[in-house]
């Protein structure tokens, strides 16, 4: 049992050793020649473009509210912010808001979110297995420009586990996420029956290059192949290492 244990502190350390961090900084004001694609699409019931260097997510009927997502390859939650600048022009959506939400939108698993409304009120909560939950249920707030047409900018600045939520440039509050991060996506989000703007899209963080060099693929053959496939599920090496911590204390 020590030698496996050895092996398996090894085998992190080796991985650890080998990955880098990636600083990222993306800003995206939406301009015309903008470097990030976001989707289009200018008829129907969901429609969603970019107008005079905002972008626009408009939801006319339906279920809560409709979500643009953009994918940021190994994306890391656990030193991260993001902002966005958030407008109404038209319309209120009452108990869903606009704003943004990260981790799995389009994928498997939670996402969290982060969403005013233009009765001057803020929420975060969380959506998984189909099922809304809310950490902060909508809570006014001073720091929140009431009404239509008006400008907000919402900031989360994520360490570890934690979330401080920003409102125009002040700490309104801090949480506890229930379950960690995972996914890759950010998505920009709008509710049933507005139109919402959005503009300043801002993320400051790190990637993560999660493929050791070939030396290590030589050392472990086919099995490093198989334990980098696995590696990848996971979105951190810490998350990686309590994954193989569990797996030894239910096997041996």
């Amino acid at each position: 049992m020590k030698k496996i244990t050895l092996l398996l502190a090894l085998l992190i350390w080796l991985l650890q050793a080998n990955a880098q961090l990636s600083p990222l900084s993306i800003y995206d004001n939406f301009a015309e020649d903008s470097k990030i694609k976001w989707p289009e699409a200018t008829t129907g019931n969901e429609q969603y473009y970019k107008e005079s260097g905002r972008y626009i997510v408009e939801y006319k009927q339906g279920e809560r509210g409709w979500s643009v997502s953009n994918n940021f390859p190994k994306i890391q939650w656990d030193d991260l912010s993001v902002e966005l600048t958030v407008n109404v022009p038209e319309g209120n959506s009452p108990g869903i808001g606009s704003g943004f939400l990260i981790g799995n939108i389009t994928t498997p698993g939670i996402s969290y979110r982060f969403v005013i409304q233009t009765d001057g009120t803020y929420g975060f909560g969380y959506f998984k297995d189909n099922t809304l939950k809310w950490i902060v249920p909508f809570t006014a707030s001073k720091n929140i420009v009431k009404g239509n047409n008006v400008d907000n900018k919402l900031k989360v600045k994520i360490t570890n586990n934690k979330v401080q939520l920003y409102i125009n440039y002040e700490l309104v509050n801090t949480v506890s996420l229930p379950e960690p991060l995972t996914g890759e996506q950010i998505a920009l989000y709008s509710g049933k029956g507005q139109r919402a703007a959005f503009d300043n899209f801002r993320v400051d963080g790190y990637s993560l290059i999660t493929d050791p060099p070939g030396k290590i693929e030589e050392m472990f053959g086919e099995g490093y192949k198989r334990l980098t496939v696995e590696i990848k599920k996971y979105n951190t090496l810490q998350s990686f290492a309590d994954f193989l911590n569990d797996e030894f204390k239910n096997n041996f």
